[in-house]
Formats: structure tokens, C-alpha cells, sequence
């Protein structure tokens, strides 16, 4: 095969176009991807020439320990100080530390079974992984893999959700005579016809059914948000705060200092672990490495923490606000501007002139009455108030047969003529 065949095909590979997104491509790519982020979280100085800093990183951030040791590599003379991965030789102790390490390695001269502390020194990436059981799968690599896990599987969500953007209708056909008439239509209304004739029976036909819902761009927003959270979120496992809101108008100041405090607790436990792993490789081995943190995120951690500072001082500075010694000094000045649109010039100079003009409609169905007044007559004989309780009754008796009327006891002829 010629040179220029093979660049062909190397160009062909570079800019061929996958058919769909696989979760094992998205898996391997965020893995990689995340390993690229901790690689610049962490700097170390001064690494030998036969020390690769880029395998030390991998290996510290994905099983949580590194051992270095003087190995002799297959072709060279000499012994080189290496940074290798290790696993448990024998039983550990009481506390579950490793008592021996085994070295293997295809490029290594012999298979090396060594003791930390005397012809190995052990890195760890955190306290905790001083005790970690299995052989691999310490450090961070539970984080990385889920986070690669959750960001593989929300990319698909996100292409998936592009492409249902696209659909917008099905279009109906019982023939291929109408599917050809129906796309005609369609490719001529896209073109920008502004004046497209069909038959009446493709009118229905055109309709369609509605695929693209009012949600599906609410969707797409809402899956590239929670994109950014698993990533924000990461990052805040490691040590760096970043304050993703998800649609949150503000973070209040307690949350940002909560969460700031938890970060540097975190960073600073990894960062210390490290550098004291690393000073007992140079007491050991006579090296000058030094181990510090990404410049950029040391400035930004410091500025968050002078932040904080300041918030506090502030806080501090601003007296709380005293109580009013005159909470209310003119509470009401007009309390009741207006109570009655009407109000009654003169509310009651009186209390009760006429308190009940009729209070006993009725208080006595048949009242004395008045002795000095001189009353009508009475139309009606039988209805005569009862007279006073001093005076004697007065007695008449009518008798009809002898035209006589008996007043008093007395009689009196009544002459009708």
C-alpha cells in the first residue's frame, strides 16, 4: 500500500461520520475527558525524566496509590526510579494496611514483591485509601465512572431530543400516487411557493399529525441544564466549588459559605495527602519533587475565601439594628381620615331625645282612658272601655218586650213615638 493510500485512509478515519452516538464511544470519551480536568487540578514539580507525570496522575486519581521504586527495565542497564501501579502481596496488618506491594509490569526485568518504607514508597491520594480492600477501583474512579455513566447517558437524551426537533409532522398516504403528490407539496412549500394548488382530497391528507409538542424545546433546555449540573457537581466532589443554580435566581451567602467550606475541606485533604506522600519519596530517593495546586484554582479558592471574609466582616461590622425606643411615635396621625363619609355633626348632644318614638306599639290592648278627656262616643256599647276602678259600674239592661231600658237598677218607659 503507497504512502499516499494510507494517508487517504487515515483521513477517512479522522472524518468518518459515526451513524448515531453509542454509550460505550460517550462512556470512553467522558472518561478520558474527566481524567483530562483532575490532570490540571493537581501539579507536580521536579519529576524525573524516567517518571511519566501524565501515568502517576492516572494511576493516583483511578486505584487512589502510586509506588515508586527502583526497577530495572528490559534493554537498559541500570535502575530507574518508576511510578507504577501496585496491588496487595500478602495479608495486611491489623488496621488493614498493606504490609508488601506487588510490581508487575511487561517492561519490568523481574516481578518485585517490596515493603513500604524500606524498598518502596507508597503515594496516596487520600487518607481512606490507606485501607481500601480491593485491588483496584480506589481513589476517585467510583466518582469518575459514574459521572461518565450520567453524562453518556444525558448526551444521547440531547441528541435524541435534536432529532425529534426535526418532526414536526406524519403525513397520512394509502398510496405511493399520494405519497409522491403529498412530497411535492411539501418540497414546494419549503422552497417558498407562495402559492401551492393541490387536489381537494389531499387537503385532509396535509393536515398531518402534529408531532412536535410546545415541550419538546422546554426538554432540550432542561437536558443541557442537567448536563452542567453533573459537571458542576463533579467538580464540587473534588474539591471545587462552582455554584451551579439549575434555575435558581440567587444562592443565599450561608449556602456559598457552606459550600466553600466543604470544598477546601476536601481539595486540602487530597493536596496534603499527596505532598506528604511525595516528601517520603524524596527522603527516600533523593529527589526534589514539590506538590501544589493549580494556579488558577488557587486564585480562584482565594477569592472565593476573601469573599467569604469579607461577607463575614460586613456582617459583623453593620450593628444589628437597635429597637425603636419609640416604636411608634405617631402611629396613627389621621387613624380614621374618613370613618363616616356623613359624619353626624353633633354625634348625640342629646343621647336619647326620642330614644323610641313607639316602644309598646301595643303594651296594652285595652289602656285606661284619660278621665279628664271627654272621649267620642262610643259607636258600639258592647266595645265600652271598662270604666275607672273608682267609680261604680253602671248597669243596663234593654228589654225588648216592654220597650223599657233599665239604667241603674231603675226602669223608664220609652215612648217610641
Amino acid at each position: 500500500m503507497s504512502r499516499q493510500s494510507n494517508s487517504n485512509s487515515c483521513i477517512d478515519f479522522i472524518f468518518r461520520v459515526p451513524k448515531k452516538l453509542t454509550f460505550s464511544t460517550l462512556y470512553r470519551y467522558y472518561f478520558d475527558f474527566i481524567l483530562r480536568l483532575l490532570y490540571r487540578v493537581i501539579l507536580i514539580d521536579n519529576v524525573p525524566k524516567s517518571v511519566s507525570e501524565t501515568f502517576l496522575k492516572m494511576i493516583l486519581y483511578t486505584q487512589g496509590k502510586v509506588c515508586f521504586l527502583k526497577g530495572d527495565l528490559v534493554g537498559e542497564d541500570g535502575s530507574e526510579l518508576l511510578a507504577l501501579n501496585c496491588t496487595r502481596a500478602d495479608t495486611p496488618d491489623v488496621y488493614y494496611i498493606p504490609r508488601k506491594v506487588l510490581v508487575t509490569n511487561p517492561r519490568l526485568k523481574k516481578v518485585y514483591n517490596l515493603e513500604p518504607g524500606t524498598g518502596c514508597e507508597i503515594v496516596y491520594l487520600s487518607e481512606p485509601d490507606k485501607y481500601a480492600l480491593g485491588e483496584f477501583g480506589g481513589g476517585l474512579y467510583e466518582l469518575i465512572r459514574r459521572t461518565a455513566v450520567m453524562l453518556a447517558d444525558n448526551d444521547i437524551s440531547i441528541n435524541i431530543a435534536q432529532k425529534n426537533t426535526r418532526l414536526t409532522n406524519i403525513v397520512g398516504a394509502d398510496t405511493q400516487t399520494t405519497v409522491d403528490s403529498i412530497r411535492a407539496v411539501i418540497c414546494s412549500m419549503y422552497e417558498g411557493d407562495p402559492t401551492i394548488v393541490v387536489k381537494s382530497s389531499l387537503i385532509d391528507k396535509l393536515q398531518g399529525i402534529p408531532i412536535l409538542q410546545t415541550q419538546s424545546n422546554q426538554n432540550l433546555v432542561q437536558l443541557i441544564e442537567v448536563q452542567q449540573y453533573i459537571i458542576s457537581h463533579f467538580y464540587e466532589q473534588i474539591g471545587i466549588c462552582t455554584h451551579d443554580q439549575m434555575k435558581r435566581e440567587r444562592l443565599i451567602t450561608a449556602e456559598i459559605n457552606d459550600n466553600l467550606d466543604l470544598a477546601f475541606l476536601n481539595i486540602d485533604d487530597i493536596l496534603e495527602s499527596v505532598k506528604e506522600g511525595i516528601e517520603r519519596v524524596n527522603a527516600m530517593f533523593g529527589t526534589t519533587m514539590s506538590v501544589r495546586l493549580n494556579p488558577i484554582i488557587e486564585r480562584q479558592r482565594q477569592q472565593q475565601a476573601q469573599q467569604q471574609l469579607d461577607d463575614q466582616s460586613k456582617a459583623s461590622a453593620e450593628p444589628d439594628p437597635e429597637p425603636d425606643p419609640d416604636p411608634d411615635p405617631d402611629p396613627d396621625p389621621d387613624p380614621d381620615p374618613d370613618p363616616d363619609p356623613d359624619p353626624d355633626p353633633d354625634p348625640d348632644p342629646d343621647p336619647d331625645p326620642d330614644p323610641d318614638p313607639d316602644p309598646d306599639p301595643d303594651p296594652d290592648p285595652d289602656p285606661d282612658p284619660d278621665p279628664d278627656s271627654d272621649p267620642d262616643p262610643d259607636p258600639d256599647p258592647d266595645l265600652d272601655p271598662d270604666p275607672e276602678p273608682g267609680d261604680p259600674p253602671i248597669l243596663i239592661d234593654i228589654k225588648g218586650d216592654s220597650n223599657t231600658i233599665v239604667i241603674g237598677g231603675g226602669e223608664a218607659d220609652v215612648n217610641p213615638d
